[in-house]
């Protein structure tokens, strides 16, 4: 298997550190991950690109791996997770670069490219799509349309879901990635993202393989649980526990559409973009983009796609960088 150079370090921003690892020359891609993953999500990325010619750089989110761990709630806000992409990107190289998010990470490059079009050259999104503005604060109609166990509404109580998440990170972090995943095959729907009558949330989500899944080996796992067994789970959890705030945030950019050129993917069993509804939203995507020109559903893959599916991954992402991010 190639491999390259990695190499790491920090960039302070605004007061928090924030921790990346980087590998190869050229132009900057950067690489923002989701819930609960690391930068480290992107280590088949980082090798394939780089060997391809890019500077990539993959980041720790505030609150995740080697990065700071800020306690405040409000000190997770959309605003400061595009901020925090933007002062690494700057501060590595300035001038514009690509950009490049999976899961919430998808949800701050989207947000990135909105904010600061001057900024960035290209934008792709995994797994979670650009979705159109609420009318109302996000979290209300998710406790009426999918009930208090829906896991972003159970987020929401500082407290609550921490327990439940670190009292075994290695079987939380195990449960989670399989739930969600190509190996599930979306076999409980929504319910997989649900917590049952009385149940936990766990409790409520499917048991994974003991072997686990041929792209998360125990020593991945590892990897991933270091970081929450350093800082924990609440920080990752503030990035939940200011989606309303987030609403209000981003009003100045209500029925904007995002500039750079665009891409999303997505795998075709991940229970986000089979959510009742997800589909019709992802049709109507081209309306909020100047150049949503790719959108792609990679058969059989989950929620994890980028791990889940590397080559289908690397060769979108090479192909959309060819055209958009020299």
């Amino acid at each position: 298997m190639r491999t390259v150079q990695l190499n790491e370090g920090y960039v302070d921003s605004f007061g928090t550190r924030i921790h990346y690892v980087e590998a190869g020359s050229g132009p900057l891609v950067m690489l923002v991950h989701g819930f609960p993953e690391g930068g480290y999500s992107w280590r088949h990325q980082i090798d394939h690109l780089a060997y391809k010619g890019w500077r990539c750089v993959a980041i720790d989110h505030r609150g995740y791996g080697l990065s700071d761990n800020p306690a405040e709630v409000e000190s997770y806000t959309v605003m400061h997770l595009a901020g925090d992409v933007i002062a690494v990107a700057t501060a590595l190289q300035p001038g514009p670069f690509s950009l490049v998010g999976h899961d919430w990470g998808a949800s701050v490059a989207w947000n990135a490219a909105l904010f600061r079009p001057d900024l960035i050259k290209a934008v792709a999104g995994l797994s979670v799509p650009f979705g159109a503005r609420p009318p109302v604060p996000p979290i209300g109609i998710l406790r009426r349309r999918a009930g208090e166990g829906f896991y972003q509404v159970y987020f929401q109580e500082p407290g609550v879901a921490e327990a439940e998440l670190e009292a075994d990170v290695h079987r939380s972090l195990a449960v989670l990635f399989y739930a969600v995943s190509g190996e599930a095959g979306n076999k409980h729907g929504i319910s997989n993202l649900t917590r049952l009558g009385n149940k936990s949330l766990l409790a409520s989500l499917p048991e994974p393989p003991e072997m686990l899944m041929p792209w998360l080996t125990p020593s991945d796992l590892d990897r991933f649980a270091e970081g929450f067994e350093r800082n924990g789970f609440s920080g990752p959890l503030n990035f939940y526990r200011n989606m309303d705030r987030n609403w209000y945030l981003t009003a100045p950019w209500a029925g904007k559409r995002i500039e750079p050129p665009a891409l999303f993917a997505a795998g075709s069993l991940d229970p986000v973009v089979n959510f009742p509804g997800a589909q019709a939203n992802i049709e109507s995507m081209t309306g909020r983009f100047d150049a949503l020109e790719t959108v792609a559903m990679i058969p059989g893959g989950g929620h994890w796609i980028q791990q889940e599916k590397p080559e289908e991954v690397n060769e979108l992402l090479e192909s959309f960088l060819n055209r958009h991010g020299g």
